[in-house]
Parts: C-alpha cells; structure tokens; sequence
C-alpha cells in the first residue's frame, strides 16, 4: 500500500461497516464513505484497504486547492512525469494495464477536481477501483454512496476507555463512559478528544463538564482541523455556500432533530431553504432519518449542533432565532395537548415524546425572556408531563413562573389549574385546594363560563377526596349544569366522573356507577379516549367491591385497549389497583401480587382511587401477602414494579392457570386440613393417600409459603380461611 499512514492507536468496532463495505467494493468500482467530520472516515479507509493486496492511499486533506489533485494522486501513486504527456495522461498510462483499489481521502474541498480525474481512469482504466472519503458525494454515475454511522455502545465505551487509559494509565469507564460516548453521538474524534481529559479528571467528572470541556479539548491531527472540533466543524463550515452557512447556524438550535415544516418556521430561508437544507445533507453536516408514518426527521450530532450554536451567537441572531422555535413549538404543544384529550391521543403522544427536546429548549429559553411565553409553555406541558411521571419539575416550574406576578388573568386561571392538579396529584391537598380556588376566582371574574364549569370540577375533586362528598356533589352539579348550557358533552363527562368519584367515597356504588356509565356515553360520542379510561376504570372499580368479575374484566380489557393505543399514555396507576383486585379475584395470585408492586410505585403520583377502594385494594394485598407469605411476597411485588408498561398489561388480563398459584389443589386441601387440627395420619386417611404423601405436601407448602412450622401453617390456613 503506498503513502500508508503508521496505524499508532487501536481500531475499536465497525465490524459490520468493514464487512459491508468489502462488498461494496467487490461488487462496485467507486464506493465513497460520507460521514459528518469526526466519524473516523479514514481510520474506517485505512483498515479497509489494508485487507486488499494492491492499494495506494491519496491523501487530499493538505491538498490546497483543485489544480493540485492530480498532482497528489500521481505523487502518491508513484507516477513520474513524462516528457510531452500530461500528468493526467500519465496517469490513465500507468493504471490502464493495473489492478488495484484507489483510496481517496478527504475529497470535499476539492471535489470538483477529483470527480472529473475519477471518472476518466473509471472510463480508461477498467480495473481500477475506487474507495473515497468526503463528506459530500462525488455525484458520478455509478458510485455507491455508504453513510458512516457513529460508533455504537460497545465500541464507543471501549474507544474512550483506550484513549482515556493512554494519558491516565488506566480508567474505570463503566455508565459515565457510555453516557458520554451517548452525548457526543459517538463520534469517534469527539471521543477521543473528551478522554484526553482522563488525565485530570474522571470520567463522572468529565460527564459533569463535558458541554464546557468539548470546545477546549485538543488532540495531536494529522493536520490542524483535526486537532479541535471546533476546527474540524469549521473546516466543514468553510466549505458551504452562505445560505447553507446560515442555515447551518439557525438549525443550532433544535435539540434532538426536527422535520421540514419546524425548519421553515425556525430558520425562516423561504424558498431557497430546501436547497440549503439539501446541500447541509450531502455534506454530512445534517442527518436525514426517514420515519415509519411521518415526515423525514433530520438531526444535526450534538458536537456539531453546539459549534453551530457559537456561529449563531457570533451572528447576533441567537434571541431572534430562539424566540421562533419557542413560538413554533408552543403551538406544536397545543396541537398536541388538545389531541391528547380526543380520538388522536396517540399521535399527539408521540409527537410530544418526539419533540421533547425542542419542548424543554423552548421552555428553558422562555424562562430568561420578560413575556407570558414560558408560562403558556409551561401550562400547555403539564398536562404532558404529569402523564409522564414529571409532576414534581412540572409543578414547581408553574409555580416558579406564576410567582412572577402580572401576566394575563385567562393565562394565570389555567396556570393555577395546573398547579392544583399537580398538586392533587401529589397529595398536597392543602396547596391544590388553594390553587384551584385562586383560578375559580379568577375565571369568575373574566366571565369565562366554560372556565367556571372546569373550576368548579376541579374544585370538587379536592372536596371528594378530602372527604367533603356533599361539598363536592353540589360542586358538581353546579359544573354539570354549566357544561350542559354550553354544549360541551366532553367537559360534562369529566365533571360526571368526579361526582362519581364522590359518591363511591360515600358508599353510593350504584349511584357511582350510573355517573361513570353516563361519562363513558360522553367519552364515545365526543371521542376522548382519556375520558373514556376514567370511565371505565370507575366502573371496574364499582364491579370489583361489588364481587362482578365479568363485569371487572370487560371493563378493565377496554381500559387496557385504548392504553395500548395510546403507547401506555395513562391518567394514573389506579388501572393497576384495578388489575391487582382481579387478579385476585380470579385466583391468579403471583399475577396479583406483582401488578400491586407495579401499582405502589406508580403510586408515587396519586390517583383517582376513592378511599373504599384504597380500603378494599389493601385489603386484598394482605390477604395475598399471607398467603403466600411475607418474603414470597416482598419478592414477588419488587419484581412486579420493575417491569415495563407492556408486561404489566399482560399480566393484566392473563387467564387463570394452576402455575399462578402458590399452592396445588392437593396442597390446599392439606393445608386447610392441618388448619383444622388433624394430624398427619387423620389427613392421609381423609384425602386417601399414604402418610409419607402427607409429609411432602406438607412440606412443599413451608417451602412455598415460607413457613417454618406447623403451628405458622395452622395459623395461615385459619386466616385465608376467614
């Protein structure tokens, strides 16, 4: 191989890249490597070429400017000059008769010269094959163009291991490693940039610093745009037109990526920004990620993205560029919110989760501005984020932004309601009840009736569950009656269900029920899914006191079809509560016990559940927890509560089976014999089977149950016997 650089470090992963890539060039004469600057486009190059006999290595990276390429190329290949001949005919010369791959690195400041040399040996020279490094494509016919990824996991963890050990003798990588191979995006030269710091600092301690040590941190290049990455962005930089400069520097400001219509809102190019973004695109500076049902997403890797964030400061357009994408993503919220709370919940979920890193930008920018944004942001989210188990940021980022003070009275009334329920939520009824009052009374005073309507729902719920049940009835029937002169079916069903709620608190599970089956009614003939799911969770609940098992089933099944459909999108954990009392209603007693731990974390969040039914939940834990017995069922419960969404739903909805049950039918039947007093031989001869059968029984049933004698076995056979 001529002009082959030493290989001074190790090469870590691209396993499947190196294998992928011997094909293309086996089946193909010119395959070019793209990859944004610092995927390790090279190193890839360099190891691939070593595994084929007949290679020259062109290095362009010093190359000054296109009149020089084939210069380069002759020099590297060992090519002299000849009198009367062109260095180019040269060249197609000394290569016609030859068979061998080219390695052409770092084409993408001469490109113009390098596909016009490129395509005449490909058309003179028939045995020549070409391997190219760029970060963008040559653009001629015929070639295969290969995207280089970042490293993955494994790869990325060992990289920064190895080069953190070379300047600090040794390193303990472990999860701060692979969290910081995460951020840079695994970018190889970002990583190996980062772990130089491993001489003065550790890995966590890097991790901790690492947005303000990525711009200082410098390596040894092969050239000076190698040794920072902010030199080898720039050098990239350098080389677009200026519309794509400038787009470049305005798409900085999305986190986690965006799609076309975020990116005309944000950047604000007109027609040339398809063009621009395009051009960003070819030269690797922007991904372009194709989703399943969705428009292309496109992302810019964090290292880039951050140098991006410096050019759009130096530009002065940093506030102008953030206040866009904060107005573009509020309204993205409020699309969102309103479908979470219809038949499209689903959509608007995965949206949210998609742009979660643009949401919490945007709020984070807003909160240094002097306007209403942060807090319209902030109110829009919360039903969000409550949804997604953030109740204690959402809160206090409300709360934070409404003691500010001033704003507009319809803003701060919706704000307050926020509060409140996230308050509720957390069980600080105190803080809820004063929250939702405070926006009653503002609602009242702007003479908003549908407002009223909510506040006085909202209100209501606190009574309920502080056990004012009469308070909260009147409440109720003062919300109801207002919906009801608006129209408004949806909000008349929510109102519905905490009346509901009200009545179960006083015992009321007929008049419960019929309050829920009405708001189910809302709930399908306006669409709401989540409506839907309080619904029917609140008839499930009445079916479980009430001893309906059918009943408890049906509804539960339907709760847990619309969570599916909306991606484990849940109004609270009482579903799970809801889950725990028919598994043990039908005897499916380990199901049981692991849905209620999955239900007491998740209870961490609050809940709907009435008081009685917290009763009768309770109640039933203990029973399974003395059936079992108490480790059994500190070990079933804590595995119950680390498993996903999916499973719980599983579990669920399972069917009765022998395997779900501690106890065999013959062990039961033993065991609720010793529990009457019999020996051993009174219930062999009972059951009509040998003594030493007894014996096993007996104890298999310690085993299972945790027992350690048989007085333990009596009492818990007296127990479960009632």
């Amino acid at each position: 191989m001529g002009s082959e650089p030493g290989g001074l470090t190790r090469f870590f992963g691209r396993a499947d890249e190196l294998a992928r890539l011997r094909a293309l060039v086996a089946d193909t004469r010119l395959v070019t490597v793209a990859g944004p600057p610092g995927s390790g486009k090279t190193r890839l190059a360099v190891e691939l070429a070593a595994g084929f006999e007949c290679v020259w290595l062109v290095e362009l990276a010093l190359v000054p400017d296109e009149r020089a390429v084939v210069g380069a190329m002759a020099l590297a290949l060992g090519v002299p000059e000849q009198p009367g001949e062109s260095t180019t005919e040269a060249l197609l010369t000394a290569l016609s008769d030859r068979t061998a791959v080219v390695v052409l690195d770092n084409c993408e400041h001469v490109v113009g010269a390098t596909t016009r040399l490129v395509r005449r040996i490909l058309l003179d020279c028939p045995s020549v094959r070409f391997l190219a490094t760029s970060r963008v494509p040559l653009g001629i016919p015929g070639e295969q163009l290969y995207r280089l990824p970042g490293l993955d996991d494994e790869a990325a963890v060992e990289l920064f291991a190895d080069r953190a050990g070379l300047v600090a003798g040794h390193t303990d990588a472990g999860e701060p490693a692979r969290q910081i191979c995460r951020r840079l995006d695994g970018l190889p030269l970002a990583i190996e940039l980062v772990a130089t710091w491993n001489r003065v600092l550790s890995p966590p301690e890097i991790l901790d610093r690492l947005d303000a040590l990525l711009p200082q941190s410098q390596g040894v290049g092969s050239c000076d745009r190698q040794r920072t990455m902010a030199a080898t962005a720039e050098w990239s930089r350098r080389l677009l037109p200026a519309d794509a400069r400038l787009l470049f520097d305005r798409l900085s400001v999305f986190i986690g990526g965006f799609d076309l219509r975020a990116a005309e809102a944000v950047a604000q190019l007109g027609p040339e920004l398809l063009a621009s973004l395009t051009v960003l695109v070819d030269h690797s500076l922007v991904l372009a990620e194709p989703v399943a049902a969705g428009p292309t997403r496109y992302r810019m890797l964090e290292p880039l993205r951050r140098y991006g964030e410096t050019t759009l400061a130096a530009r002065g357009e940093a506030d102008l560029v953030r206040q866009r994408h904060a107005e573009y993503f509020l309204s993205v919220a409020r699309r969102c919110d309103a479908r979470l709370r219809g038949a499209d919940r689903s959509a608007g979920l995965i949206e949210l989760q998609r742009e979660t890193g643009n949401l919490l930008a945007a709020a984070d920018w807003a909160r240094s501005q002097p306007s209403d944004l942060a807090l319209q942001l902030s109110t829009v989210l919360a039903y969000f984020w409550e949804h997604r188990g953030r109740i204690n940021g959402a809160r206090g980022r409300l709360e934070a932004l409404l003691d500010r003070g001033g704003g507009d009275p319809r803003l701060r009334s919706a704000a307050l309601a926020r509060v409140g329920r996230l308050a509720w939520r957390q069980r600080d009824y105190p803080a809820a009840r004063t929250a939702y009052q405070e926006s009653l009374s503002l609602a009242r005073r702007f003479g908003d009736e549908l407002d009223t309507a909510r506040g006085l729902r909202n209100l209501a719920l606190v009574e309920s569950t502080t056990g004012n049940t009469a308070r909260a009835e009147e409440l109720c029937t003062q919300s109801i009656a207002l919906f009801g002169e608006h129209d408004d079916e949806q909000g008349k069903g929510w109102a519905l269900t905490v009346l509901g709620l009200a009545k179960y608190e006083d015992g009321d599970w007929q008049g419960g029920r019929h309050c829920y089956r009405r708001a189910l009614i809302a709930s399908q003939s306006t669409g709401a899914v989540a409506l839907g799911v309080t619904a029917r969770l609140g008839t499930a609940f009445a079916a479980a006191v009430t001893g309906d098992v059918a009943e408890h089933r049906r509804q539960l099944g339907s709760v847990i079809d619309d969570l599916r459909a909306g991606d484990g999108l849940v109004e609270d954990p009482d579903w799970l509560w809801a889950a725990t009392s028919l598994a043990a209603a039908e005897d499916r007693v380990l199901s049981a016990l692991r849905l209620a731990g999955a239900a007491e974390r998740f209870g961490r969040r609050g809940g709907r559940m009435p008081a009685t039914m917290t009763a009768h939940c309770r109640a039933v834990v203990d029973r399974l927890r003395a059936e079992v017995g108490a480790d059994t069922a500190t070990r079933l419960m804590a595995e119950g509560a680390a498993l996903p969404s999916r499973r719980l739903m599983a579990h669920a909805l399972a069917l009765p089976t022998p395997a779900d049950r501690p106890l065999t039918d013959r062990e039961r039947e033993v065991a609720g014999l010793t529990g009457e007093g019999l020996t051993n031989e009174e219930i062999a001869a009972s059951l009509c089977i040998s003594r030493r059968t007894v014996e096993s029984h007996l104890e298999h049933i310690r085993q299972k149950l945790d027992l350690t004698s048989r007085y333990q076995l009596m009492a818990w056979a007296l127990r479960r016997s009632g």
